[in-house]
């Protein structure tokens, strides 16, 4: 095993009475989760780590959670609000692209005594673990996945009032796949338990269309596995907070386009429409994260669903984090980082050429439900699939008049120039957004960057330059 960890068993009879705690309840934790008027975000960018309050035009450094001259990949905010977990490489790994894709050590900073410490120490260009770590729903247990020697992987638990490490699961599956390798799997933890993944290949064929095994195994706090659902191979999963007892699993897997739910009683399985994220302590208007397939749907309270923001997720680089009373959000897309507050949307003066390295938000955890299928089917953007430029250049259709030039993917956004019909303007990315019906490019035309129309309905209004 490449982990240095410190055993301690009796930390498992104190957290079994824990489990039942609503996601924002601390009971035992030494210290008062924040109110959401001082409750910042958090936000990894580039790799370097800055804290936001809503309401701030810049981000600012953070500081006191020393990273030693590290870059951080990925952010885990503590429901408490007064821990944050990163996955972090050295300044070297991150220059060079953190080939072949390590996702790095975990550490943690307490953010209420402002001191970080290590929690895992391993080669990451040999050793993989989970992307990010996982909270229990009390925020005082940290858990998450680790590759064993024997091509096997393990489940660590981290309990930062006792600053000790147990492993809980010694052998669970990894997360494998023919070509690609094999990582750490991801991880879900809810008033259940740990929900995990596993994907065994076939003995006779491993490159086969089919594994040997493949679905969701649930693990309770005493490392028990309780449940074992068959399901075939998952690629995310989150705790159905809508199914009575936290009895129900929503997950997704790849080959459909449909999520699905699987009890754990019996096994149980239905096809759904959708999951939406919600804050629980917010009312029917709480802002949401309605995924379709993956990509995800973000809206606001006040929001109409033809308003809501639809960004493609591309190669890791969108984000989103909400405030914990619901009224304020950070999206991450290539062109930057937006806040929106009360409807308003502004870009924070965050400036880097390496938009896809190490960027995250980390802000108010939410948990999932099933939404409602008209909020799932809701057209909320053009007709027309959208354009992929390969040589960064688009031009206005002639005949429909200028296209307007504005600061954000929204048709009230302020308006700060134009480009003439006819005219060629360049792609400064290939991630579109869809807002208002409407799907959103992000170009330069003489010298000023801003969002434009692609298309609305079955109209284009941008082509691909054949001349």
């Amino acid at each position: 095993m490449q982990y240095t960890l410190r055993l301690s068993h009796g930390w498992f009879i104190r957290t079994l009475a824990l489990l039942s705690i609503s996601l924002f309840a601390v009971v035992i934790s030494p210290v008062r989760a924040q109110e959401s008027a001082d409750f910042p975000a958090y936000l990894a960018f580039s790799g370097e780590l800055y804290q936001w309050t809503p309401g701030d035009a810049t981000p600012q450094p953070v500081t006191g959670c020393d990273l030693d001259g590290n870059k951080v990949l990925s952010l885990s905010l503590s429901p408490t609000g007064t821990h944050l977990t990163m996955n972090v490489v050295s300044e070297a790994v991150f220059n060079g692209g953190y080939a072949p894709s390590p996702v790095g050590n975990l550490w943690l900073c307490d953010l209420v005594n402002r001191t970080t410490r290590a929690i895992t120490d391993v080669d990451v260009v040999r050793v993989s673990l989970s992307r990010s770590g996982v909270w229990s729903p009390d925020g005082t247990l940290l858990a998450w996945s680790g590759v064993n020697d024997d091509d096997s992987a393990a489940i660590f638990i981290y309990d930062w009032m006792s600053e000790t490490t147990t492993t809980l699961v010694e052998n669970t599956p990894l997360d494998s796949g023919c070509g690609a390798g094999s990582s750490a799997p991801a991880l879900t933890w809810g008033e259940t338990g740990i929900a995990v993944g596993y994907f065994i290949l076939s003995e006779t064929d491993p490159c086969g269309p089919q594994p040997q095994a493949a679905g969701i195994y649930v693990y309770d706090i005493q490392g028990e596995r309780i449940a074992d659902l068959p399901v075939g191979p998952v690629e995310q999963i989150f705790w159905d907070y809508e199914a009575g007892d936290n009895d129900r699993l929503i997950f997704f897997q790849n080959e459909t386009v449909e999520w699905q739910t699987v009890t754990l009683d019996d096994g149980t399985v239905a096809a759904v429409g959708s999951p939406q994220g919600y804050l629980p302590a917010i009312a029917d208007d709480s802002p949401t994260v309605t995924r379709v397939g993956v990509v995800p749907r973000v809206m606001l309270p006040g929001m109409t669903m033809d308003q809501a923001f639809d960004p493609m997720m591309s190669a890791g680089i969108f984000n989103i984090g909400f405030s914990p009373d619901g009224m304020a959000a950070l999206f991450q897309l290539e062109s930057g980082v937006y806040s929106v507050i009360d409807g308003e949307i502004a870009r924070l003066t965050l400036e880097t050429d390496n938009y896809y390295l190490g960027n995250d938000i980390a802000w108010s955890p939410l948990r999932y439900r099933i939404a409602n299928n008209a909020v799932v089917e809701a057209s909320i953007c053009s007709a027309v699939p959208p354009f992929f430029y390969p040589d960064y250049l688009t031009r206005v259709v002639a005949g429909l008049g200028a296209n307007n030039l504005r600061v954000a993917p929204l048709s009230d956004a302020e308006r700060i120039g134009e480009i003439p019909e006819g005219a060629v303007a360049e792609v400064v990315f290939l991630t579109d957004v869809c807002s208002g019906g409407i799907r959103w490019r992000h170009v330069t035309y003489e010298g000023v960057s801003g969002w434009t129309a692609e298309s609305q309905g079955e109209t284009y209004y941008l082509e691909i330059p054949t001349d």
